[in-house]
This record gives structure tokens, C-alpha cells and sequence, in this order.
């Protein structure tokens, strides 16, 4: 599928306690977003509702996670977007 989402993330990358990511798309739908371990594991699992052109904020914790790289997954009606974040 090809991603009709506009990701934009708001604190850098590298990260180490704290990201946030706001989301936006031009259609109302329901979205998923899934955070994967470097080993392919489900670590986090999300669902948010996003009204047409309307953006979303959202803010994960990461202080628990250990250093490494992350993956995060975008799906919906509006397609797959996917991320990197590396943790230090």
C-alpha cells in the first residue's frame, strides 16, 4: 500500500527517554501504530482515531526500553507509513 500519512517527528533522533510524532492524513479514518524491538518483538500497540486533515500528537515514553533500534508501524484505511528511532 502506499502511505497517505504525514509523519513528522518532533524530538531527535537519536532519542533517549521521550519522542513525539505528529501524525496527519486528509482523510477521517482509524489508524494503528505498533512499535517493534530490533528482533521483530511488539512492543507497544496503539489505536487513535484521526478526523480528516486534522493532526495528531502523540507522545511515547521510552525510559523503560532499552538502548537499540526501534520500528514504528503506521497502518489504516490511508496505507503504511513506517519509522526508525534509534534509543542511546
Amino acid at each position: 500500500k502506499t502511505s497517505m500519512y504525514s509523519v513528522l517527528q518532533k524530538h531527535t533522533n537519536p532519542s533517549s527517554n521521550q519522542t513525539m510524532l505528529s501524525i496527519r492524513h486528509n482523510l477521517s479514518n482509524f489508524y494503528q501504530m505498533v512499535w517493534y524491538d530490533n528482533r521483530g518483538r511488539k512492543l507497544l500497540e496503539r489505536s487513535v482515531s484521526l478526523s480528516a486533515d486534522q493532526t495528531n500528537t502523540e507522545i511515547f515514553d521510552l525510559a523503560e526500553w532499552p538502548k537499540g533500534l526501534y520500528l514504528l508501524s503506521i497502518s489504516g484505511a490511508g496505507g503504511e507509513a513506517s519509522l526508525k528511532l534509534v534509543k542511546l
